[in-house]
Protein backbone atom coordinates (compact mmCIF):
# COMPACT_ATOMS: atom_id res chain seq x y z
CA UNK A 1 0.00 0.00 0.00
CA UNK A 2 1.24 3.49 -0.83
CA UNK A 3 -0.23 5.06 2.31
CA UNK A 4 -1.99 7.78 0.30
CA UNK A 5 -5.43 8.84 1.49
CA UNK A 6 -8.28 10.71 -0.15
CA UNK A 7 -8.46 14.35 0.88
CA UNK A 8 -12.23 14.85 1.08
CA UNK A 9 -11.81 18.60 1.68
CA UNK A 10 -10.38 18.92 -1.84
CA UNK A 11 -12.85 16.46 -3.36
CA UNK A 12 -16.21 17.07 -4.98
CA UNK A 13 -19.16 14.77 -5.51
CA UNK A 14 -21.21 14.88 -8.71
CA UNK A 15 -24.39 13.04 -9.58
CA UNK A 16 -25.88 12.06 -12.94
CA UNK A 17 -29.62 11.51 -12.95
CA UNK A 18 -30.10 12.00 -9.19
CA UNK A 19 -32.00 14.65 -7.27
CA UNK A 20 -30.65 17.29 -4.86
CA UNK A 21 -31.57 15.28 -1.77
CA UNK A 22 -29.49 12.31 -2.90
CA UNK A 23 -26.58 14.60 -3.72
CA UNK A 24 -26.77 16.27 -0.32
CA UNK A 25 -26.91 12.89 1.43
CA UNK A 26 -23.67 11.66 -0.16
CA UNK A 27 -22.00 15.03 0.33
CA UNK A 28 -22.66 14.83 4.07
CA UNK A 29 -21.65 11.17 4.14
CA UNK A 30 -18.22 11.77 2.59
CA UNK A 31 -17.84 15.28 4.02
CA UNK A 32 -16.98 16.84 0.67
CA UNK A 33 -18.25 19.63 -1.51
CA UNK A 34 -20.97 19.38 -4.17
CA UNK A 35 -19.58 19.77 -7.69
CA UNK A 36 -21.29 20.81 -10.89
CA UNK A 37 -20.99 19.82 -14.52
CA UNK A 38 -18.96 20.49 -16.54
CA UNK A 39 -16.10 19.45 -14.28
CA UNK A 40 -12.43 19.91 -15.16
CA UNK A 41 -10.15 16.91 -15.66
CA UNK A 42 -6.57 17.63 -16.79
CA UNK A 43 -7.79 21.06 -17.87
CA UNK A 44 -10.52 19.63 -20.12
CA UNK A 45 -14.23 20.32 -19.41
CA UNK A 46 -16.05 17.01 -18.90
CA UNK A 47 -19.82 16.61 -18.88
CA UNK A 48 -22.41 13.90 -19.47
CA UNK A 49 -24.15 16.17 -22.00
CA UNK A 50 -22.98 18.29 -24.93
CA UNK A 51 -21.00 21.35 -23.83
CA UNK A 52 -22.66 24.71 -24.35
CA UNK A 53 -20.95 27.77 -25.79
CA UNK A 54 -20.95 29.28 -22.28
CA UNK A 55 -18.85 26.35 -21.01
CA UNK A 56 -15.99 27.44 -23.31
CA UNK A 57 -15.66 30.91 -21.79
CA UNK A 58 -12.40 29.92 -20.05
CA UNK A 59 -10.72 29.56 -23.46
CA UNK A 60 -11.90 33.04 -24.38
CA UNK A 61 -10.33 34.35 -21.17
CA UNK A 62 -7.02 32.63 -21.96
CA UNK A 63 -6.93 34.29 -25.37
CA UNK A 64 -7.66 37.71 -23.90
CA UNK A 65 -4.99 37.31 -21.25
CA UNK A 66 -2.31 36.44 -23.82
CA UNK A 67 -3.37 39.16 -26.25
CA UNK A 68 -3.30 41.88 -23.59
CA UNK A 69 0.15 40.87 -22.34
CA UNK A 70 1.76 40.52 -25.77
CA UNK A 71 0.23 43.40 -27.69
CA UNK A 72 1.95 45.97 -25.48
CA UNK A 73 5.34 44.73 -26.63
CA UNK A 74 5.04 46.73 -29.86
CA UNK A 75 6.06 43.69 -31.90
CA UNK A 76 6.44 44.07 -35.64
CA UNK A 77 4.03 42.40 -38.06
CA UNK A 78 6.49 39.53 -38.41
CA UNK A 79 6.70 39.11 -34.64
CA UNK A 80 2.92 39.18 -34.28
CA UNK A 81 2.52 36.57 -37.00
CA UNK A 82 5.07 34.31 -35.29
CA UNK A 83 3.33 34.69 -31.91
CA UNK A 84 -0.04 34.10 -33.55
CA UNK A 85 1.04 30.82 -35.15
CA UNK A 86 3.34 29.43 -32.47
CA UNK A 87 1.61 30.40 -29.24
CA UNK A 88 -1.80 32.05 -29.47
CA UNK A 89 -3.44 29.63 -31.92
CA UNK A 90 -1.89 26.57 -30.27
CA UNK A 91 -3.71 27.36 -26.98
CA UNK A 92 -6.89 25.83 -28.38
CA UNK A 93 -5.33 22.78 -30.10
CA UNK A 94 -5.49 20.66 -26.94
CA UNK A 95 -9.27 21.10 -26.72
CA UNK A 96 -9.87 20.82 -30.47
CA UNK A 97 -8.33 17.34 -30.47
CA UNK A 98 -11.27 16.07 -28.37
CA UNK A 99 -14.25 18.34 -29.10
CA UNK A 100 -15.89 19.86 -32.15
CA UNK A 101 -15.92 23.52 -31.14
CA UNK A 102 -19.17 25.45 -31.67
CA UNK A 103 -19.23 27.95 -34.50
CA UNK A 104 -19.75 30.86 -32.08
CA UNK A 105 -16.61 29.98 -30.14
CA UNK A 106 -14.49 29.84 -33.30
CA UNK A 107 -15.86 33.23 -34.36
CA UNK A 108 -14.94 34.69 -30.94
CA UNK A 109 -11.42 33.28 -31.08
CA UNK A 110 -10.95 34.56 -34.63
CA UNK A 111 -12.07 37.99 -33.45
CA UNK A 112 -9.30 38.00 -30.83
CA UNK A 113 -6.76 36.74 -33.35
CA UNK A 114 -7.69 39.48 -35.82
CA UNK A 115 -7.39 42.19 -33.20
CA UNK A 116 -4.02 40.85 -32.11
CA UNK A 117 -2.62 40.69 -35.64
CA UNK A 118 -3.83 44.19 -36.60
CA UNK A 119 -2.88 45.64 -33.15
CA UNK A 120 -6.31 46.77 -32.00
CA UNK A 121 -6.02 47.63 -28.31
CA UNK A 122 -7.28 50.18 -25.83
CA UNK A 123 -10.35 50.95 -27.94
CA UNK A 124 -8.13 52.04 -30.84
CA UNK A 125 -9.48 51.10 -34.26
CA UNK A 126 -7.13 49.86 -36.94
CA UNK A 127 -7.67 49.02 -40.59
CA UNK A 128 -8.09 45.30 -41.28
CA UNK A 129 -6.33 45.55 -44.60
CA UNK A 130 -6.91 41.95 -45.75
CA UNK A 131 -9.92 39.69 -45.24
CA UNK A 132 -9.30 37.17 -42.47
CA UNK A 133 -10.27 34.16 -44.59
CA UNK A 134 -7.47 35.12 -47.00
CA UNK A 135 -4.95 35.32 -44.16
CA UNK A 136 -6.08 31.89 -42.91
CA UNK A 137 -4.73 30.09 -45.95
CA UNK A 138 -1.52 28.18 -46.45
CA UNK A 139 1.27 30.17 -48.06
CA UNK A 140 1.06 28.12 -51.25
CA UNK A 141 -2.62 29.12 -51.48
CA UNK A 142 -1.89 32.84 -51.25
CA UNK A 143 -2.26 33.30 -47.48
CA UNK A 144 0.00 33.94 -44.49
CA UNK A 145 -0.12 30.37 -43.17
CA UNK A 146 -2.42 31.14 -40.23
CA UNK A 147 -4.49 28.05 -39.42
CA UNK A 148 -8.21 28.00 -40.09
CA UNK A 149 -9.55 26.84 -36.70
CA UNK A 150 -12.50 24.89 -38.08
CA UNK A 151 -10.40 22.95 -40.58
CA UNK A 152 -7.70 22.34 -37.97
CA UNK A 153 -10.41 21.10 -35.59
CA UNK A 154 -11.54 18.55 -38.18
CA UNK A 155 -7.95 17.46 -38.85
CA UNK A 156 -7.24 16.86 -35.16
CA UNK A 157 -10.45 14.90 -34.59
CA UNK A 158 -9.84 12.76 -37.66
CA UNK A 159 -6.59 11.48 -36.17
CA UNK A 160 -8.60 9.41 -33.65
CA UNK A 161 -10.00 7.27 -36.48
CA UNK A 162 -6.49 6.51 -37.71
CA UNK A 163 -5.35 5.56 -34.21
CA UNK A 164 -8.45 3.42 -33.74
CA UNK A 165 -7.73 1.38 -36.88
CA UNK A 166 -3.94 1.17 -36.73
CA UNK A 167 -2.95 1.15 -33.07
CA UNK A 168 -3.77 -1.18 -30.20
CA UNK A 169 -4.37 -0.05 -26.62
CA UNK A 170 -6.76 0.12 -23.69
CA UNK A 171 -8.90 2.96 -25.03
CA UNK A 172 -9.18 1.26 -28.43
CA UNK A 173 -10.44 -1.92 -26.72
CA UNK A 174 -13.00 0.09 -24.72
CA UNK A 175 -14.28 1.95 -27.80
CA UNK A 176 -14.51 -1.23 -29.87
CA UNK A 177 -16.37 -3.06 -27.09
CA UNK A 178 -18.86 -0.21 -26.60
CA UNK A 179 -19.48 1.07 -30.14
CA UNK A 180 -18.24 -1.65 -32.55
CA UNK A 181 -20.16 -4.73 -31.40
CA UNK A 182 -21.21 -5.77 -34.92
CA UNK A 183 -19.84 -2.84 -36.92
CA UNK A 184 -16.70 -1.71 -38.68
CA UNK A 185 -15.32 1.82 -38.99
CA UNK A 186 -17.23 2.33 -42.22
CA UNK A 187 -20.58 1.02 -40.93
CA UNK A 188 -20.73 2.41 -37.37
CA UNK A 189 -23.38 5.11 -36.91
CA UNK A 190 -24.37 7.61 -34.25
CA UNK A 191 -26.77 6.31 -31.61
CA UNK A 192 -28.91 8.11 -29.05
CA UNK A 193 -26.88 7.09 -26.01
CA UNK A 194 -23.44 7.91 -27.44
CA UNK A 195 -21.13 10.23 -25.50
CA UNK A 196 -20.66 13.84 -26.73
CA UNK A 197 -16.98 13.19 -27.56
CA UNK A 198 -17.82 10.11 -29.64
CA UNK A 199 -20.55 12.03 -31.46
CA UNK A 200 -18.01 14.73 -32.35
CA UNK A 201 -15.60 12.10 -33.71
CA UNK A 202 -18.40 10.53 -35.76
CA UNK A 203 -19.01 13.87 -37.48
CA UNK A 204 -15.65 13.63 -39.25
CA UNK A 205 -15.82 9.91 -40.11
CA UNK A 206 -16.92 10.34 -43.74
CA UNK A 207 -14.13 12.87 -44.35
CA UNK A 208 -11.62 10.41 -42.89
CA UNK A 209 -12.86 7.61 -45.14
CA UNK A 210 -12.18 9.84 -48.17
CA UNK A 211 -8.46 9.73 -47.40
CA UNK A 212 -8.25 6.18 -46.07
CA UNK A 213 -6.95 3.49 -48.41
CA UNK A 214 -7.53 -0.23 -47.82
CA UNK A 215 -5.27 -2.96 -49.23
CA UNK A 216 -7.50 -5.92 -50.05
CA UNK A 217 -6.52 -9.19 -48.37
CA UNK A 218 -9.43 -11.12 -46.87
CA UNK A 219 -11.98 -8.36 -47.47
CA UNK A 220 -12.96 -8.08 -43.79
CA UNK A 221 -13.00 -4.25 -43.76
CA UNK A 222 -12.82 -3.35 -47.46
CA UNK A 223 -16.12 -1.80 -48.56
CA UNK A 224 -17.51 -3.37 -51.72
CA UNK A 225 -19.05 -0.22 -53.17
CA UNK A 226 -16.99 2.70 -51.85
CA UNK A 227 -13.32 1.67 -51.54
CA UNK A 228 -10.75 1.91 -54.31
CA UNK A 229 -9.49 -1.62 -55.02
CA UNK A 230 -6.40 -2.44 -57.10
CA UNK A 231 -6.25 1.17 -58.28
CA UNK A 232 -9.66 0.99 -59.97
CA UNK A 233 -12.53 3.44 -59.35
CA UNK A 234 -15.06 2.40 -56.67
CA UNK A 235 -17.90 0.17 -57.83
CA UNK A 236 -20.44 2.80 -56.81
CA UNK A 237 -19.06 5.00 -59.62
CA UNK A 238 -18.82 2.17 -62.15
CA UNK A 239 -22.29 0.75 -61.41
CA UNK A 240 -24.34 3.70 -60.07
CA UNK A 241 -27.72 2.19 -60.98
CA UNK A 242 -27.04 -0.98 -58.97
CA UNK A 243 -25.63 1.01 -56.07
CA UNK A 244 -28.73 3.22 -55.95
CA UNK A 245 -31.09 0.28 -55.32
CA UNK A 246 -28.77 -1.76 -53.07
CA UNK A 247 -29.95 -2.39 -49.48
CA UNK A 248 -26.41 -3.02 -48.23
CA UNK A 249 -24.38 -0.05 -49.42
CA UNK A 250 -21.77 -0.43 -46.65
CA UNK A 251 -21.25 -4.19 -47.07
CA UNK A 252 -17.69 -5.49 -47.01
CA UNK A 253 -16.15 -7.72 -49.69
CA UNK A 254 -16.00 -10.69 -47.30
CA UNK A 255 -19.67 -10.33 -46.32
CA UNK A 256 -20.66 -9.96 -49.97
CA UNK A 257 -18.99 -13.23 -50.92
CA UNK A 258 -20.79 -15.00 -48.08
CA UNK A 259 -24.15 -13.31 -48.72
CA UNK A 260 -27.02 -15.80 -49.20
CA UNK A 261 -30.16 -13.64 -48.84
CA UNK A 262 -32.61 -12.52 -51.54
CA UNK A 263 -32.90 -8.91 -50.45
CA UNK A 264 -29.63 -7.50 -51.74
CA UNK A 265 -31.62 -5.06 -53.94
CA UNK A 266 -34.85 -3.22 -53.22
CA UNK A 267 -36.53 -4.56 -56.36
CA UNK A 268 -36.08 -7.10 -59.09
CA UNK A 269 -33.52 -6.32 -61.77
CA UNK A 270 -34.61 -5.71 -65.36
CA UNK A 271 -32.43 -7.07 -68.23
CA UNK A 272 -29.97 -4.14 -68.53
CA UNK A 273 -29.31 -4.23 -64.77
CA UNK A 274 -28.95 -8.02 -64.87
CA UNK A 275 -26.11 -7.58 -67.35
CA UNK A 276 -24.45 -5.04 -65.04
CA UNK A 277 -24.93 -7.42 -62.09
CA UNK A 278 -23.20 -10.25 -63.97
CA UNK A 279 -20.37 -7.89 -64.93
CA UNK A 280 -20.00 -6.73 -61.30
CA UNK A 281 -19.81 -10.35 -60.15
CA UNK A 282 -17.00 -10.98 -62.63
CA UNK A 283 -15.09 -7.97 -61.31
CA UNK A 284 -15.38 -9.18 -57.71
CA UNK A 285 -14.27 -12.71 -58.64
CA UNK A 286 -11.14 -11.30 -60.30
CA UNK A 287 -9.95 -9.74 -57.06
CA UNK A 288 -7.23 -11.81 -55.34
CA UNK A 289 -8.34 -12.75 -51.82
CA UNK A 290 -6.26 -14.30 -49.02
CA UNK A 291 -6.81 -15.24 -45.39
CA UNK A 292 -4.79 -12.31 -44.01
CA UNK A 293 -6.68 -9.29 -42.59
CA UNK A 294 -6.99 -6.17 -44.72
CA UNK A 295 -4.40 -3.44 -44.25
CA UNK A 296 -5.20 0.25 -43.83
CA UNK A 297 -2.97 3.00 -45.19
CA UNK A 298 -3.29 6.75 -45.74
CA UNK A 299 -3.63 7.77 -49.37
CA UNK A 300 -2.94 11.47 -48.75
CA UNK A 301 0.42 11.10 -46.98
CA UNK A 302 3.83 10.56 -48.52
CA UNK A 303 4.69 7.65 -46.23
CA UNK A 304 1.15 6.21 -46.27
CA UNK A 305 0.74 7.34 -42.65
CA UNK A 306 -1.79 9.82 -41.32
CA UNK A 307 -0.66 13.31 -40.33
CA UNK A 308 -2.85 16.26 -39.44
CA UNK A 309 -0.80 18.32 -41.89
CA UNK A 310 -1.62 16.06 -44.85
CA UNK A 311 -5.32 16.13 -43.96
CA UNK A 312 -5.31 19.91 -43.55
CA UNK A 313 -3.81 20.20 -47.03
CA UNK A 314 -6.59 17.92 -48.31
CA UNK A 315 -9.25 20.21 -46.81
CA UNK A 316 -7.67 23.17 -48.65
CA UNK A 317 -7.60 21.39 -52.00
CA UNK A 318 -10.38 23.51 -53.54
CA UNK A 319 -8.86 26.86 -52.58
CA UNK A 320 -7.31 28.83 -55.39
CA UNK A 321 -4.65 31.45 -54.80
CA UNK A 322 -1.30 32.75 -55.99
CA UNK A 323 1.79 31.08 -54.57
CA UNK A 324 4.19 33.84 -53.50
CA UNK A 325 7.01 31.40 -52.97
CA UNK A 326 9.64 33.86 -54.08
CA UNK A 327 8.59 36.20 -51.25
CA UNK A 328 8.78 33.58 -48.49
CA UNK A 329 12.10 32.19 -49.72
CA UNK A 330 13.76 35.60 -49.96
CA UNK A 331 16.44 36.22 -47.32
CA UNK A 332 14.80 39.32 -45.88
CA UNK A 333 13.11 40.02 -42.52
CA UNK A 334 9.64 38.51 -42.06
CA UNK A 335 8.02 41.93 -41.65
CA UNK A 336 9.35 42.91 -45.10
CA UNK A 337 7.98 39.67 -46.54
CA UNK A 338 4.54 40.47 -45.06
CA UNK A 339 4.76 44.02 -46.47
CA UNK A 340 5.46 42.64 -49.96
CA UNK A 341 2.57 40.17 -49.57
CA UNK A 342 0.24 43.01 -48.59
CA UNK A 343 1.48 44.99 -51.58
CA UNK A 344 0.30 42.25 -53.96
CA UNK A 345 -3.05 42.14 -52.13
CA UNK A 346 -3.56 45.88 -52.75
CA UNK A 347 -3.55 46.22 -48.97
CA UNK A 348 -1.06 49.08 -48.50
CA UNK A 349 -2.68 52.36 -47.48
CA UNK A 350 -1.66 54.40 -50.49
CA UNK A 351 -3.80 57.31 -51.62
CA UNK A 352 -5.31 55.28 -54.45
CA UNK A 353 -6.21 52.33 -52.19
CA UNK A 354 -7.73 54.61 -49.53
CA UNK A 355 -9.74 56.37 -52.20
CA UNK A 356 -11.14 53.05 -53.44
CA UNK A 357 -11.96 51.97 -49.87
CA UNK A 358 -14.05 55.06 -49.35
Amino acid sequence: MSGLKINFLKSEILCVGGDDDLLTFYSDLFNCQIGHFPMRYLGVPVSFSTLRALDWSFVDEKFLKCCESWIGNSASSGGRLTLLNSSLTSIIYYYMSMFMLPKKIIEKLDKHRKKFFWQETGGRKRYHLVKWYRICRSKNKGGLGVKDLHEQNISLLTKWWWKLEIQQGLWQDVVRAKYFKNDTVSSVKCKFGDSPIWKAILKVKEIYLAGREVVLKSGDITRLWSDTILGEPPLRNRFPALFGICNYQEITVADFKNFTGNDFFRRRLHPPLVDQWIKLGGVVKSWPVSTEPDQVSWALGRKKKFTTKSFYVYLERQLVGCDYRWIWKAKIPLKIQIFLWQLFQDAILTREVMKNRK
